[in-house]
């Protein structure tokens, strides 16, 4: 049976930010250090889910759920360990250790991925070579800097036919990665491979976690094929999955909370250049719900600026991008706004043209999605023929029924009317008509999700639990840990889970090793534990502790428990020896020997009972002497 290596899942933990994956999946709203959203395992209209960046682990304060972002896609997605394992190493590019089958598939795409960082660096080379002069005349005429070439690995691929397999054969690499790198093609007649891409200035495809999967490539001479070719899909790329200078606009995108949604390379390369480091590209006219998600994940406010070309293509892909960003968003309120290129103008001709001040000023005056949609359908009817303005009032109102927000969809409505220059109450009462029938897809409202089976909720309101928990936070949190470790080592908690997380920590420290939040995490999958070490971290009542009292009450009520449930026990122990004591023999005819050690075992049994007894006033005193301190 293959066994996962431990570095793998440190490496995911490392990688995959929790506050991205969860914000895949609940609209998350910044809330001091912490983000806050409505919990996806149980119905609630005041949000009282939390993520915490800084330790990696969610919280609800409504069910209990809590736990790292393993245990969130377990629970959310109803995911095995593996497989959410699998599908965060995926996603991360992170290559998954083990001993049997799959290892052969893993190695293959670590090889791909340090194939095609050899190919890039070659290309960047080639760029700066004598060959490469066309290259970067052209990147100069278009006003691209050494520097942002340099940020993007801008680079050139010879007009040759083997240049870049030899280079990589050279390299080590075998004749079948090679075939399945996509950078190459058999030849129909002699079967040998060539270099796919040839005169090219070439843009590699990099994923958000800096990997190179693949690349774009721009042809210097339109005799030689089409404009623009990319990688076949690969066993590390796979279309509609990846989006264009995510992995260096994902900073910006979370720092100005907005994205800028574009269509080719070079109109992401002079947005950057220009300042506007947000800018992203989807690989091609048509955005895919992948991408959306991708890309809705950095911005808070979810606010995207489709910049897409002025010509009926790039319009298109406008509609329909804004849909699919709709629908990922799962009834979130989505600020899809469209900038108005000139005609004939795309982001990066804009840009050289008219410079950085005058697109900001197409962002500021860029309408919202809906507005332009209606603008749109309103120009396809003449207004002045009272016909044509019962037609665009009709599919404007097909469009308004789209919108489940009653709010937005009356500021939508008083809109058309005043573009129609008829009544309000005119376009409601035909709405009122059009609201009975069902709605086209899109802009549709997630519906509420199930409720997943929980553990059970925390005692939260017992003192002696609460004491546990707060142990535990001092030893993982405080500064000063010998002490806290001191009062563990002498106590043993009456919650099984925290008992088994006292324990760990006690070993782990005399073994002379410190724990932090995710090794916890990573030691302790169960739910039971994350549940609790979610609570230890985020509950309010452990912040802003002083640490001497806190020490002091949390052991003192974990001691009163502890010996609460001794002198119980001991209490049970001493009736039943009591209830036994002076019973006669069952057969009245023993013999003298018999007799004898009935005599003996009763007198033995009546020293355990005054030790017993002696034990019990013991605990009883020292009971007292703790239950004083506390008054």
């Amino acid at each position: 049976m293959a066994q996962l290596d431990q570095s793998v899942l440190d490496e995911i933990r490392a990688r995959a930010d929790i506050v991205d994956i969860v914000g895949q999946y609940v609209v998350l709203k910044r809330a001091g250090h912490h983000y806050k959203g409505l919990c996806p395992f149980h119905s609630e209209k005041t949000p009282s889910f939390t993520v915490n960046p800084e330790r990696q682990i969610f919280k609800c304060f409504g069910c209990g759920a809590g736990g790292d972002v393993f245990r969130f896609l377990m629970d959310s997605q109803q995911m095995g360990f593996m497989d959410v394992v699998h599908e965060l190493a995926r996603q991360y590019g992170v290559v998954i250790k083990v001993q049997e089958a799959d290892s052969q598939q893993e190695q293959k795409r670590v090889q791909l991925r340090r194939l095609n960082h050899e190919a890039s660096m070659f290309f960047q080379q080639q760029l700066q070579q004598p060959v490469g002069q066309i290259a970067r005349e052209y990147l100069q005429q278009r006003g691209i800097s050494t520097e942002i070439q340099q940020r993007f690995q801008v680079g050139y691929a010879p007009e040759s036919w083997d240049q870049l397999l030899l280079h990589l054969q050279r390299q080590g690499f075998d004749e079948v990665l090679l075939a399945e790198s996509g950078l190459f093609k058999p030849s129909e007649k002699s079967g040998r491979l060539y270099d796919f891409f040839r005169h090219r200035i070439m843009f590699p495809i990099v994923s958000v976690n800096g990997d190179i999967l693949a690349f774009g490539g721009r042809t210097l001479n339109p005799d030689l094929g089409a404009k623009y070719i990319n990688s076949p899909e690969t066993a590390i790329y796979q279309k509609g999955q990846h989006v264009y200078g995510l992995n260096l606009a994902k900073k910006a995108i979370r720092s100005k909370d907005r994205a800028i949604l574009v269509e080719g390379y070079l109109d992401v390369i002079s947005a950057h250049q220009a300042g506007f480091e947000e800018t992203v590209a989807a690989l091609g006219t048509a955005l895919t719900p992948d991408q959306a998600r991708q890309l809705l994940r950095f911005s808070e406010s979810k606010r995207i600026y489709m910049a897409y070309d002025a010509d009926s293509a790039g319009q298109k892909a406008t509609d329909r991008g804004a849909d699919i960003l709709e629908q990922v968003a799962q009834g979130a309120l989505l600020r899809v706004q469209v900038i108005q290129i000139p005609d004939k103008e795309d982001p990066d001709t804009f840009l050289q043209k008219f410079g950085p001040e005058a697109f900001e000023q197409l962002l500021a005056s860029a309408p919202d999605f809906a507005v332009h949609y209606l603008d749109k359908q309103l120009s396809q009817h003449d207004l002045s023929n009272p016909v044509d303005k019962a037609l665009a009032a009709k599919a404007c109102l097909q469009t308004l029924q789209r919108f489940k927000d009653p709010v937005l969809r009356d500021e939508y409505l008083r809109y058309v009317a005043q573009r129609l220059e008829i009544t309000e109450q005119a376009l409601r009462d035909q709405a009122q008509q059009a609201r009975r029938r069902p709605a086209k897809k899109g802009f549709q409202k997630a519906e509420a999700p199930a409720e997943t089976p929980r553990i059970q909720p925390l005692p939260l309101q017992d003192r002696d639990f609460m004491s546990e928990l707060g142990l535990l936070h001092l030893v993982l949190s405080a500064p000063s840990k010998a002490a806290v470790l001191a009062e563990l080592s002498e106590m043993r908690f009456a919650d099984s889970y925290n008992e088994e997380l006292r324990q760990y920590l006690v070993t782990m420290a005399e073994a002379g090793l410190e724990l932090g939040w995710q090794d916890l995490l990573s030691v302790f999958p169960g739910a039971e534990v994350q549940q609790r070490l979610s609570e230890i971290s985020e509950n309010p009542a452990f912040q802003h502790l002083d640490f001497e009292k806190s020490l002091a009450d949390f052991s003192r009520n974990v001691k009163l428990k502890c010996l609460g449930t001794q002198m119980q026990q001991l209490s049970q122990e001493i009736q039943q020896m009591g209830s036994h004591s002076g019973e006669a023999p069952a057969d009245s005819d023993a013999s003298h020997d018999t007799a004898l050690q009935a005599q003996g075992a009763e007198a033995d049994q009546q020293a355990t009972y005054q030790a017993k007894m002696m034990q019990y006033m013991e605990l009883t005193q020292a009971y007292q002497r703790l239950k004083q301190m506390s008054l």
